[in-house]
């Protein structure tokens, strides 16, 4: 299909089914990657292909938006739901289990573009009625702009749910300054007693994976902690999950390679107390993975190796930013990460009275299925409220 800017870069819309297709064309993903306007690291090929090659599920495809001589120019992948097994596909924006970020990747002046072609593309091959669903994407962040712009040009049908603010952080002030403000005199006290208390098992050390040293010792300890606390209990932990450790084991490996992966751990002496697992693409940090050693609970390892993971962020500057891709009511996170991103889910349906009335019909049926669900949360807080009374 034609792209519908004139003067757009990209040419083409196709869709490629396979990992084994899509592992053809690292070079041009790659490429995309390193000028995308926004990174996300979920849609990078050393973490999106060993997800698709492990969690993958039925109907996944990766939609490519092309330019002249086969340059990449946008990439997303695609799910095609529908509600209830009935009715118009759905095509949403595939985000698995540990994923956090659904922004389509787009090259940097091709934002407009991507969502021209994109709404093209449903209208002539997406199918009947075919809507777009954005999950977990970027709200306040150039793809989203041109979204915007892109519905006030054409009057195509679109609406927003649920938003939510995640915490970041930014480079722009000492690590001293940055945790006087966000560790309090009292916090600071009782944390150099748990230092205290935890060093009975040994000298404290922090350090990190480093390029060039074997990562397979790392992602073993860091499985091994994991599964030996409360996910491991839960069943939730990566080891418990075959199809999710071989998961992590794969995007650790490429992500070495491609010199995204920041490996950090605490010891006490011999002993590694705390670990994460951070992601670097585009000059932006994800922070992924966390996991402790409950023997040592009582001293709060794992946020001693929070306080020197801003520390080091702001001193050694990996990256501008970084995304916590926690939950908007992680409560540590909140405290000390300040500043903030938009997140939310879109929806952007096809042009025509029908495709109207269709987007409307699915907005009213989103607020009423949030307004039953926000109704038995205030039902459940007034029961718990009254039995602890």
């Amino acid at each position: 299909m034609s792209g519908a800017l004139p003067d757009s870069c990209i040419v083409k819309a196709k869709l490629i089914g396979s990992v084994e297709e899509a592992s053809r064309h690292r070079a041009q993903w790659r490429d995309l990657v390193a000028q995308a306007s926004e990174a996300n690291i979920c849609y990078t090929p050393w973490m999106l292909l060993p997800a698709w090659a492990h969690l993958g599920e039925k109907g996944v495809v990766l939609w490519v938006g092309e330019g002249e001589g086969g340059r990449w120019d946008a990439v997303v992948p695609l799910v095609p739901r529908r509600e209830g097994g009935r009715g118009p596909v759905m095509w949403e924006t595939w985000v698995h289990a540990h994923a956090f970020l659904g922004t389509p990747l787009v090259r940097a002046g091709e934002e407009r573009a991507f969502w021209a072609t994109l709404g093209q593309w449903l209208e002539e091959e997406g199918g009947l009625l075919s809507t777009f669903k954005g999950v977990q994407v970027s709200l306040d962040g150039p793809v989203a702009n041109a979204w915007k712009t892109h519905l006030q040009e054409t009057a195509r049908p679109a609406f927003v749910s649920g938003r939510w603010q995640r915490a970041t952080l930014t480079q722009g002030r000492t690590a001293e300054a940055y945790l006087d403000e966000v560790v309090s005199a009292k916090k600071r006290k009782n944390l150099a007693k748990q230092e205290k208390k935890l060093q009975e098992a040994g000298p404290l050390q922090f350090d990190r994976w480093k390029e060039g040293e074997a990562v397979a010792p790392w992602v073993d300890a860091f499985l091994t902690m994991e599964h030996g606390g409360w996910k491991g209990r839960e069943g939730t932990s990566l080891r418990s999950q075959p199809a999710a450790e071989a998961f992590f084991r794969a995007m650790a490996d490429e992500g070495a390679k491609e010199g995204g992966l920041w490996l950090q751990r605490l010891r006490a002496g011999e002993t590694t107390v705390a670990m994460t697992c951070d992601l670097l693409v585009g000059g932006v940090g994800f922070a992924f993975k966390v996991a402790y050693d409950e023997a040592f609970r009582q001293c709060s390892p794992g946020y001693m190796l929070e306080i020197n993971n801003i520390r080091t962020f702001l001193e050694e500057k990996p990256a501008l930013w970084m995304d916590s891709c926690a939950a908007p009511d992680h409560p540590v996170v909140n405290d000390l990460w300040l500043s903030r991103r938009e997140i939310g889910v879109l929806y952007m349906g096809q042009k025509g009275w029908v495709g109207h009335g269709l987007m409307r019909v699915r907005a009213w049926a989103i607020q009423r299925k949030q307004a039953k669900k926000a109704a038995l949360q205030q039902e459940a807080a007034k029961g718990t409220s009254e039995i602890s009374n």
